[in-house]
């Protein structure tokens, strides 16, 4: 089909008078906007409206826009939209070329927003700017602004450090170019200038360039400013016929787009410089394989079609891991999939926790800190978050606090990790810590106030730590003194401040092993920490570890150990004062075995069932021995330990390895004082039986 440009065709038929335009020849040039606010006369807050400069625009609008005495010849925008309207006449036709020209400088107040667009006479977008300084953000050709201009407005906008506009809409072609230009006259900032391409999809003429900046509020010396607002449009060729022909995009036998373009007839084709670029259509990303336009040309009837070779863009898997500074493998963070050449935000935690240890990351700039974009460059795609920045050691427990059950969510993206803090106004119960001293620490996004706002942990009935906020904001709070659980007990969380503040994550350190001595003096035990055992303390008397070192027919043999860094998970026995508190320092480091211990720690509950090997500390009337399992099973619970031993007796009695534990074919001489013979609960015996008694003072084994 004859092509003919139906706006530009309707106007010469009504013989419409249309300004040089209408019947200007091709490659003339018409302004349609050309403004400097230079020229204007300016005070501080003067408001201007409805103000025409230079004559050579039919209508501005300034909302609320103001001069000011230190920003002269450059219009602020305030929280306000100015409009320039291309008179009906002096739109753009379809060979035409529009080209938009201005400077503009941000404000830096924080959640400032600003943009700019073209749209058509019934307000559809052309094409849309918007930006926010601080956020980063991106317009419809993906220029990310904050990135573009780095430091170059770090301060309130001034006229010697801008950013300038160079826009091309060309209707023949279908394509925007923009070209943006940080200037700093000043000599700051970043200077550096980047172009960038779109198809033109609503090819409607432009009717409207509109301008604004908001969320200024108060801070108006924070505004946006702008100046040299240059649009114009070039006539394109319409005295030469043009007629159709067809561009496809095809996958796999299957056409996925299509576009209608017109040529004059015998006329090489040529494809736009976006057209291998890729492309969605619906929920399906394609790519440029390759195309058979070489040597086509535009035929008169309209037959002429190109093919334009695509694939669809493949799925990648990618997977964020956290490592030491060493780059050993910690933990999986997330993993997802993303389609091929598209970018994934992901949020990550400040703190990972893996075998008791809590590993800490560096902080990722200010605004988020804990997010990042990725782009994978493959399938299998892999990144590696260093967590090094500390590391702290015997964590009983760590959870983000939105993690808990029953808890309310906040979002703050400036502080949080994973983006999310917990808070609830009732106490939830988070888990139960076992016996032992504790510290807990915690990091609490305060919102924008310091009042009397409560963060809670208890363990059963007692608050053990009760965060107040005292700044505004982020604040991390530990309690400043040990507590202590004396037997498993229920820890449970609460937050009163409400949704505008929460706990982002909290933490419980295990300080110290609780132990109790039984009624015999004795008790087994394991920790599942290193321990140091030769900072031990009791409540009352003195209290010593020993470790078994050999198994005979009826005795156990106990020898005495005070390593500073015992390993974890060693079986031990405590001696001390009945039911006396004993206290053990858990210790960063792995620790040390024990050559040759007979005791098997316990750290979590071991059911041991019968079994003639295994033997477990029992009160036989007052005195602590080693019994078999042969006959009944048990449960050893977590925190004890056991023997694990063959071939020997019922009953295991306990020696030391500093006694004579043994006496052969011994015959008492019953009238000397000094041959005496004792059982352990000290009454004399005449007649002893084999078993263990006192004889002078020591203790021996009748056989």
């Amino acid at each position: 089909m004859k092509r003919i440009t139906f706006f530009k065709s309707l106007l010469v038929a009504a013989g419409l008078l249309m300004g040089a335009s209408a019947w200007a020849e091709a490659g003339d040039v018409t302004t349609n906007a050309n403004i400097s606010f230079s020229s204007a006369e300016t005070s501080n807050d003067n408001v201007l409206e409805n103000v025409v400069f230079n004559g050579t625009i039919n209508s501005i609008t300034i909302g609320q826009g103001q001069f000011r005495a230190s920003q002269a010849g450059w219009l602020s925008l305030d929280d306000a939209t100015s409009t320039i309207t291309i008179p009906e006449a002096q739109r753009a036709g379809a060979k035409d070329v529009v080209r938009v020209q201005f400077k503009r400088a941000w404000g830096n107040k924080n959640g400032m927003g600003s943009g700019f667009s073209l749209k058509d006479a019934e307000g559809a977008l052309i094409c849309n700017y918007t930006y926010a300084r601080w956020g980063g953000g991106s317009n419809s050709l993906n220029i990310n602004m904050d990135g573009l201009l780095g430091a170059a407005l770090s301060n309130a906008p001034i006229k010697e450090r801008y950013t300038s506009f160079d826009i091309t809409i060309d209707y023949k072609t279908r394509t925007i170019t923009s070209t943006v230009e940080c200037v700093n006259n000043d000599g700051k900032g970043t200077h550096k200038s980047e172009t960038f391409y779109a198809t033109l999809t609503n090819t409607n003429p432009i009717a409207t360039f509109n301008v604004w900046g908001y969320n200024v509020g108060g801070n108006k010396d924070r505004a946006d400013i702008i100046n040299d607002i240059l649009i114009t449009t070039t006539e394109g060729d319409y005295s030469v016929d043009e007629y159709d022909y067809t561009v496809n995009w095809v996958c796999d036998e299957e056409i996925v787009k299509t576009a209608t373009r017109q040529g004059e007839a015998d006329a090489d084709i040529a494809l736009l410089a976006s057209d291998d670029d890729p492309f969605w259509v619906s929920t399906k990303k394609y790519f440029f394989v390759s195309s058979d336009v070489a040597g086509k040309k535009v035929s008169s009837d309209g037959s002429t079609v190109v093919t334009i070779n695509v694939r669809e863009a493949e799925n990648w898997d990618y997977t964020i891991n956290a490592v030491d500074g060493s780059s050993n493998f910690l933990k999986l963070i997330t993993a997802g999939i993303v389609v091929e050449g598209e970018s994934v935000t992901i949020t990550y935690p400040q703190n990972v926790y893996v075998s008791n240890k809590l590993y800490d990351i560096a902080l990722n700039g200010s605004n988020p800190r804990f997010k990042r974009t990725i782009t994978p460059t493959g399938d299998d795609y892999v990144v590696n978050l260093t967590y090094s920045n500390g590391v702290v050691n015997n964590v009983i427990y760590y959870t983000e606090a939105e993690n808990i059950t029953g808890v309310s969510t906040g979002t703050n993206v400036n502080y949080a990790s994973m983006d999310k803090y917990g808070y609830a106004a009732d106490y939830k119960e988070v888990t139960t810590l076992p016996a032992g001293k504790y510290i807990a620490k915690a990091r609490f996004d305060c919102g924008n106030s310091a009042s009397e706002k409560h963060y809670y942990l208890k363990v059963g009935e007692n608050v053990v730590m009760d965060g107040v906020c005292t700044t505004q904001s982020l604040q991390n709070y530990t309690t400043t003194e040990e507590f202590t659980v004396t037997s498993p007990a229920t820890l449970y969380f609460k937050a009163d401040g409400g949704s505008a503040t929460g706990v982002d994550w909290f933490y419980i350190q295990k300080t110290n092993e609780v132990a109790t001595i039984g009624a015999t003096g004795w008790t087994t035990f394991a920790s599942p920490y290193a321990l140091n055992l030769s900072s031990m303390t009791a409540s009352t008397g003195d209290v010593a570890a020993y470790y078994a070192s050999a198994v005979g027919d009826v005795k156990v043999t106990m020898t005495s150990t005070a390593s500073a860094a015992v390993a974890a998970g060693t079986g031990l026995m405590l001696k001390g004062t009945a039911s006396a508190t004993i206290t053990i320092p858990v210790v960063a480091s792995a620790g040390e075995a024990i050559s040759g211990n007979k005791l098997v720690g316990c750290t979590t509950e071991t059911v041991l069932g019968t079994n003639a090997d295994y033997y477990v500390l029992v009160n036989n009337s007052g005195t602590a021995e080693f019994q078999s399992l042969a006959d009944n099973g048990a449960t050893i619970p977590a925190g004890k330990a056991y023997l694990n031993v063959t071939g020997a007796g019922a009953r295991l009695s306990i020696a030391f390895d500093d006694e004579t534990t043994g006496i052969e074919n011994l015959t008492p001489t019953l009238s000397q004082g000094e041959g005496a013979i004792y059982d352990l609960q000290g009454c004399r015996v005449a007649a002893p039986q084999k078993g263990l008694y006192i004889v002078n003072g020591k203790k021996v084994i009748m056989k």
